[in-house]
């Protein structure tokens, strides 16, 4: 008779059964071609947008404000799609929204084409599709935990994480390129046509995506504000996830002031020219390291506790923010740069998988929504404020006033819960997270 496998390998196998598990797996294989196809559409468009913007308007303010459109109906409504997604059928909310960003985005070169394209209707695009965004988002952090398990969680973010990174060094080059050959409207043209096929292989995805809340007795207004509060209450008193949340808000003002103030660190302080291609490489070497962080990812979460994890590598972040501050010399800082974003992934990436690893499924949208809507919310004031800054002083300085926000962050960790935390990750592997969110928060 042969003999079990231990207990530890039960609940934790080791990372080559899970990773050949998903391969194995046709609704992961369906999901991921989804995900991916929908995503190599939108690295087009993330170029192909703010060029046809500008070169409609030639202002660099509106071109500017085109990524706010997309980005602000995140902040604005992110507590709401959250519990839109843990009320409804996910699966229908994901396919719609897809849908919805191929009827927007279509849109434009309908219209360019007919002699009609304003620069309104592009806002408005832009915009509609920034709000399905938000409800596909806030649907997906809920149905990959209900698809493949928590086990399995980690192991299948990282594998859609992977080809995000991979495809945005690729699909940039890619729009700049149909941009210039095929004209920058007919190249939206490529991503409204990706979210079609996404669509339409999401609904072969077989398997739950979590299932729907039992409606309560409230109505109305009432019904939003009780589902709400109790994704923030939640959230607030499971003090990891809390302070997982608020040092992700802290760090993401540096991390948007270090993106926001690239270019002008590569002309003011490395001495390039507004027209070196070596400012394409350093944009390039941000994807290669977040790409490098979610190879990184399955293997550190197995071996080490997560918010320890987490907190190591925004000590590190930090510490390379100041080198990167300090540099003027571009290998080096191209070198740093790739740490940088190496470590600052493996942040975002771990706060991310312990929030899903130790939500119930019935709060994943409404929890989850909110540690996104803190990032997104921070990155663009801190790009603003460090542009303040670097206006009236060297890009070091500014760089170094904008790294307090992500020593804030990795000071509280280390005085907080987050050093102590161990063997959170183990409790909720098969479970809902409901005991570990009793535990944490007392």
């Amino acid at each position: 008779m042969p003999q079990s496998r231990p207990e530890s390998l039960r609940r934790n196998p080791p990372r080559a059964a899970l990773v050949e598990g998903l391969r194995h797996d046709r609704a992961f294989r369906r999901y991921w071609s989804a995900h991916a196809i929908s995503t190599a559409g939108s690295t087009v468009s993330l170029v192909v947008l703010p060029i046809l913007m500008y070169q409609r308007t030639g202002s660099a303010l509106l071109t500017a404000l085109l990524g706010t459109a997309f980005i602000a109906p995140y902040v604005l409504l992110g507590l709401f799609a959250g519990a839109l997604a843990d009320r409804v059928d996910r699966r229908r909310l994901m396919i719609g929204c897809e849908f919805a960003s191929a009827i927007a985005l279509g849109s434009i070169p309908v219209a360019s084409g007919l002699g009609v394209l304003s620069t309104a209707q592009l806002f408005v695009a832009t915009t509609i599709a920034g709000i399905a965004f938000v409800g596909f988002d806030s649907a997906q952090f809920g149905a990959l935990p209900a698809l493949f398990g928590r086990a399995q969680l980690i192991t299948a973010m990282t594998a859609l994480g992977s080809i995000d990174n991979a495809l945005y060094i690729v699909g940039t080059a890619l729009g700049g390129l149909l941009a210039s050959t095929i004209g920058a409207a007919p190249a939206i043209a490529l991503d409204a046509a990706s979210f079609v096929v996404s669509g339409v292989l999401l609904t072969g995805v077989r398997g739950s995506f979590g299932d729907k809340r039992d409606e309560k007795s409230t109505t109305g207004w009432d019904r939003w504000r009780s589902d709400i509060a109790e994704g923030v209450l939640f959230l607030w008193r499971h003090r990891l996830i809390r302070a997982l949340t608020l040092a992700g808000s802290a760090a993401a003002l540096t991390g948007g002031a270090v993106t926001g103030l690239l270019v002008v660190y590569a002309v003011r302080q490395l001495g390039l020219s507004d027209t070196d291609v070596r400012i394409g490489l350093l944009f390039s070497a941000g994807a290669a390291g977040a790409l490098i962080a979610t190879v990184l990812v399955p293997r550190l979460t197995r071996r080490f506790d997560i918010p320890r994890l987490n907190l190591v590598t925004r000590t590190l972040s930090l510490l390379l923010v100041v080198a990167l501050a300090l540099q003027h010399t571009f290998v080096l800082a191209l070198a740093v740069y790739i740490a940088f974003t190496i470590a600052e992934s493996l942040a975002i990436w771990t706060a991310i998988a312990f929030r899903q690893l130790n939500t119930p499924d019935h709060l994943q949208g409404r929890v989850n929504v909110v540690g996104r809507m803190t990032a997104l919310a921070g990155q663009p004031i801190g790009a603003a404020l460090g542009g303040v800054i670097a206006q009236f002083a060297s890009v070091g300085t500014a760089l170094l006033v904008m790294s307090l926000g992500l020593a804030a962050s990795t000071i509280s960790g280390w005085l907080g819960p987050l050093r102590t935390a161990s063997g959170a990750p183990l409790r909720t592997a098969s479970g809902a997270g409901n005991d570990s969110g009793r535990e944490a928060s007392q």
